[in-house]
């Protein structure tokens, strides 16, 4: 069936309307043999006056007249372009890379679809060659059913549900880890509804896991096994360990907080019911659990739980954070802390980090403080950089003075804080001053701190910290004065900073319990709680990107908002530059107090602006073909996939995940 001479597999792709499936559907049927499969595109909805829990897949709108398709094969050392061509064309020509039709025509082209995995992309276009919506599908083999969901570009949609049609689970303070295949995997937080957020009524451990299949394109089930008797986490650190291929994947899992079939936090929006004064507090019978290992089938779609012991010491505390660390498969944790007990909710932190080499072997760090609900970013190969978290400190010059450190592989360096600040001594004041002047800001807790540059971390939102003498609670109400700043680390370890102004005062309000996530184009923020002096944690849908302003400094853009306003989510960068949002809360007003409920439904949004490529539908599909080669912006899978970032790493990898910190 293929044209003579030719060594192609043909595929036929019948394009048509089908009121019925509320889709594009496509029936794709290669020559070679039985290799017969279905492909549907669909295009996301934006959602109704249900917000997303209904959300059915649209029809193309008028606008669209063209479709692009383009196909390449994955491998470990990127995706190599899969040439495309018309059955009626010349097949001694190569083929070309991007294949162009007619929306509403019956198209067949040849391919040599052989092996895989593949990577298909479509783009939607308008009449003047503005692209109007793009979809990426991974993991494609030839034989399988296709399911590429377009997704409007510059504008948030809604994501897709579960494969049984019901919502996905509620869910926040949790992990969405990007797993090498393109697929996430949502796993440990909390959920409930009507939660008052004033009172220890507090939120349960959500015990499900689900994974985001990235050729399914929805929300999957997953099953749970192993020695480990499961019950979910919170406040627990994550990483990707080094892995590629098809699976299975393991994921270490951190410290965090579990409880026995009742609360396992609460939130006080008046940081009053602990003696260090955080708004989130684990409840009676809260207590931090060991180490685990999640080992992840992807075709089973399963995952396999054990215990796994950590060097020879204790890792088991909460709001404790994680990284991976350079290029050798490391990384560094930085402990929390215990159980809250007492009659006044008392813990204590632990000053300690872990150097994690790549075969399992644990160093120890001291640290010059011990913190609770500190970051850890990389700076280079050999150091990171700590930052905040609450102290037990007597004054808020004392605070203030061991606001961060930076820490070496080898040996650990303190940033001299008080001196870089001023050399200011304080004592009480309160509340404690907004601008303690010189190069570093205030030390914040419930902040971000992520890679942006080389040797510069970006530190958005928080609140300040204090101290218990002065303010009956290290973690004081306040946000800083700068919530957005870039801090600069020279080859000698001497820091200083810059502050990120946004546009227009109006377009950035300081939170906790944001989402930071690197891009290609800089640093995404996403949501968080705000309005916390007001007793509030009144949840926002804010989104921008910090990127750099092309004169050294950098600047705070806003994006298209969320379509729903979110604390406690996560966030995380698919391939193909687009950003999933899933769980978080949402606050809202009851009849005397304001309650929260865990969001069982997410969003997308493609990070390309519609309209920045023109791409015109042709007669002549060779008429924009690309010279073959490996596909711009593809690197071999363990590192950065199309895009695909930590949240706070040096380098954009799937590695670390900071659980609801």
């Amino acid at each position: 069936m293929n044209a003579p001479g030719s060594s192609h597999s043909r595929c036929t792709f019948v394009i048509a309307r089908v009121a019925a499936l509320a889709a594009l559907s496509m029936l794709a049927a290669c020559s070679d043999d039985s290799k017969f499969a279905t492909l549907t595109v669909e295009l996301a909805r934006a959602p109704g006056a249900a917000g997303c829990a209904s959300e059915r897949d649209d029809l193309l709108p008028p606008e669209v007249v063209c479709l692009a398709f383009e196909m390449c094969r994955r491998s470990e050392t990127g995706c190599e372009p899969v040439p495309l061509i018309r059955t009626d064309a010349d097949h001694s020509a190569p083929g070309a890379r991007v294949l162009r039709v007619a929306r509403s025509s019956v198209v067949s082209f040849d391919t040599t679809a052989t092996g895989g995995p593949f990577e298909l992309t479509v783009t939607a276009t308008d009449v003047d060659g503005a692209v109007f919506a793009t979809a990426t599908t991974r993991g494609i083999t030839v034989g399988d059913a296709v399911r590429v969901r377009l997704e409007r570009t510059e504008t948030w949609s809604c994501a897709p549900g579960n494969t049984t049609s019901a919502p996905a689970l509620p869910r926040a303070l949790h992990a969405a880890t990007l797993l090498p295949n393109g697929d996430v995997l949502l796993y440990g937080g909390v959920f409930g509804s009507d939660i008052n957020i004033g009172a220890r009524g507090g939120a349960t451990l959500q015990p499900g896991i689900e994974v985001y299949d990235a050729v399914e394109q929805r929300i999957v089930p997953v099953s749970i096994g192993g020695s480990f008797a499961w019950k979910g986490r919170v406040l627990f650190a994550s990483r990707l360990l080094p892995s590629t291929g098809a699976g299975p994947y393991t994921i270490a899992l951190y410290g965090g907080y579990e409880a026995n079939d009742r609360a396992v936090v609460f939130f006080d929006k008046q940081q009053i019911d602990s003696y260090h004064g955080s708004p989130i507090v684990p409840a009676d019978g809260a207590v931090p659990g060991e180490p685990l290992r999640l080992s992840y089938d992807p075709v089973a779609h399963r995952v396999e739980i054990a215990a796994s012991p950590v060097g020879t010491g204790s890792v088991d505390t909460g709001f404790l954070a994680a990284t991976d660390f350079g290029s050798r498969g490391e990384a560094v944790l930085v402990l929390g802390a215990g159980a809250f007990t007492g009659a006044d909710r008392r813990t204590m932190f632990t000053p300690r980090a872990l150097w994690i080499d790549a075969t399992g072997g644990v160093d120890t760090t001291m640290l010059k403080a011990a913190r609770m609900g500190a970051t850890v970013t990389p700076i280079d190969e050999s150091s990171v950089l700590v930052w905040g978290g609450s102290v037990d400190e007597a004054t808020d010059g004392a605070a203030h003075a061991v606001a961060g450190e930076i820490v070496e592989r080898t040996d650990r360096s303190a940033i001299d804080t008080d001196a870089q600040q001023g050399g200011v001594t304080m004592g009480c004041v309160y509340p404690p001053p907004l601008a303690v002047g010189g190069e570093l800001p205030e030390p914040t807790v419930f902040h971000t701190a992520t890679t942006i540059g080389t040797r510069q971390i970006v530190l958005a939102g928080g609140l300040l910290v204090g101290s218990l003498e002065c303010n009956s609670g290290v973690t004081t109400l306040y946000p800083p004065e700068r919530p957005l700043v870039v801090i600069s680390v020279d080859a000698d370890g001497n820091a200083t900073s810059a502050t990120v102004s946004p546009s227009r005062a109006a377009d950035y309000e300081p939170t906790i319990f944001h989402t930071a996530t690197r891009t290609a184009d800089g640093v995404v923020l996403l949501g968080g709680a705000a309005a916390i002096p007001a007793g509030r944690l009144e949840s926002l849908n804010q989104a921008g990107l910090v990127a750099s302003d092309g004169a050294g400094g950098h600047v705070f853009t806003p994006i298209a908002p969320m379509l729903a306003a979110r604390w406690g989510h996560a966030a995380t960068l698919l391939p193909g530059d687009r950003l999933l949002v899933t769980g978080g809360f949402e606050t809202y007003a009851g009849s005397a107090t304001r309650l929260a409920r865990a969001l069982d439904w997410s969003e997308v949004l493609p990070l390309a602006p519609r309209g920045s490529t023109r791409m015109m539908c042709t007669d002549t599909p060779f008429a924009a073909a690309i010279d073959a080669g490996v596909r711009d912006g593809a690197v071999p899978d363990g590192g950065a996939r199309d895009g695909a970032a930590s949240t706070d790493a040096s380098e954009p990898d799937p590695g670390a995940v900071d659980a609801g910190i």
